[in-house]
C-alpha cells in the first residue's frame, strides 16, 4: 500500500482556523491495528532490546532505482543540483515511493526546493555532517522541543510522534535540519523504510494561531516530506484545531481527491492511543511508556542515521550493466 500524506508539522502548524466542514470519517475513533501479525510483534519487541543496531542493506533493485533516481533529478533540475543531494535522504525517498522512480524525482526535487526556501541549501548528511548536527544546542533543542522518542509499532515500524508548534522565522533552518534528522532516523530500519510507518501528531500544544509571517513557506516543507505512514492519529485536539487540519487535509494536493486517504487519519484522545494502538514499551516515557528503551533523542537520531548505508552509485551502475547486457 503507498500513501503519500503532509506532514504536518515537523515545525507544526500556527496558521488560523477554517470554517470548512469535518470529515465525519476523520472524527472516527480508531480501529485497533488488526493487520499486524503476532509474529512481527514480537519482532518489534525484540528490535527495541537489540542494543547493536543492524545496518541496512539496499538489494540491487533498490540500488538501480536510487541511481536512475539520482540521474532524473539531475536531468530535471540541472546538474548543479548534484551538490545538494543527500544519498541516504534520496534513498529514504525512493523506498517511500515503492521504487517508482519519476515519482521520487519529483519529490526530491520539491524537497529540495522547500528546505532550500528556509536556508537549508545542502543536505549533504554525510557522516561527519550528522555526527556535528546532533551536537549543536541549537538543533538538540529542536528535536527535544518537536519529537518524542518512541519505539517500534505493532508491526514493527518506527512510530513518528510529533509534538510541536510554530516556528519563529531565527529558528527556521535549525528546526529544519533537525526535521529531516527526524525524519531520516525513524525510516533507519527495514520495516519503516520498505513497509511504512506509525504517524502520530500531538496537537495538544496548539494553542491561538499567532501568525509569524513564515506559515506558508513551512507549510510547503512539511508536505515535501516522503512519508509512507500505515497508521496516522492526531490526539489532544480540540475541536477547532480539528476542523483547521482536517479542512487542510482536504485542501492540499497530495490527497488528489483520494477519500480512501482521509480514512487513514484518527483523532484521538493521547491516553487512548499509549493505551490502546501503540505497545507501552514503544509510548513516550513522560506518557507512560518507556520509549522504545531509549534515553537520549540526539545519540538516537546519530546512531540511527549512520545506520543507514550511503548507496553506492557505482555499484548501481555496475548492476545496471549487467542487468542490460543479459
Amino acid at each position: 500500500m503507498k500513501i503519500e500524506i503532509v506532514l504536518i508539522p515537523f515545525v507544526l502548524l500556527s496558521a488560523g482556523g477554517s470554517s470548512l466542514p469535518i470529515a465525519t470519517q476523520a472524527l472516527r475513533p480508531a480501529t485497533a491495528n488488526w493487520w499486524f501479525k503476532s509474529k512481527r510483534a514480537a519482532a518489534a519487541v525484540a528490535q527495541q532490546q537489540d542494543k547493536a543496531l543492524p545496518r541496512l542493506a539496499f538489494t540491487p533493485k533498490e540500488l538501480v532505482a536510487i541511481r536512475n533516481t539520482y540521474d532524473k533529478v539531475l536531468k530535471e533540475n540541472g546538474g548543479n543540483v548534484g551538490e545538494k543531494i543527500s544519498l541516504r535522504a534520496l534513498a529514504v525517498t525512493v523506498l517511500a515511493s515503492n521504487l517508482d522512480v519519476a515519482k521520487a524525482a519529483r519529490k526530491y526535487a520539491k524537497f529540495l526546493r522547500a528546505v532550500g526556501d528556509c536556508g537549508v541549501e545542502r543536505m549533504d548528511f554525510v557522516d561527519g555532517a550528522v555526527e556535528e548536527l546532533t551536537k549543536d544546542p541549537r538543533i538538540v533543542r529542536e528535536f527535544r522541543q518537536s519529537y518524542k522518542l518512541c519505539g517500534a509499532d505493532h508491526g514493527g515500524g518506527s512510530i513518528m510522534w510529533i509534538h510541536g508548534e510554530g516556528v519563529d522565522p531565527e529558528r527556521e533552518a535549525s528546526s529544519v535540519r533537525a526535521g529531516i534528522l527526524y525524519w531520516l532516523a525513524v525510516h533507519a530500519d527495514a520495516v519503516s523504510m520498505r513497509e511504512g510507518i506509525t504517524l502520530i501528531i500531538d496537537a495538544s500544544k496548539l494553542g491561538p494561531a499567532t501568525k509569524r509571517g513564515n506559515e506558508g513557506k513551512l507549510q510547503r516543507v512539511n508536505q515535501s516530506y516522503p512519508l509512507r505512514p500505515r497508521s496516522m492519529m492526531i490526539c489532544g485536539a480540540p475541536l477547532p484545531v480539528r476542523v483547521f487540519l482536517n479542512s487542510l487535509f482536504r485542501a492540499t494536493s497530495v490527497f488528489t481527491g483520494d477519500e480512501n486517504l482521509l480514512r487513514q487519519i484518527r483523532f484521538e484522545p493521547v491516553e487512548r492511543v499509549v493505551r490502546e494502538h501503540i505497545p507501552t514499551s514503544s509510548a513516550p516515557r513522560d506518557l507512560g511508556g518507556r520509549g522504545g528503551g531509549v534515553e537520549n533523542i540526539e545519540k538516537w537520531v546519530k546512531d540511527r542515521v549512520l545506520s543507514i548505508p550511503v548507496p553506492s552509485l557505482a555499484v548501481a551502475n555496475s548492476i545496471g550493466s549487467v542487468a542490460g547486457r543479459s
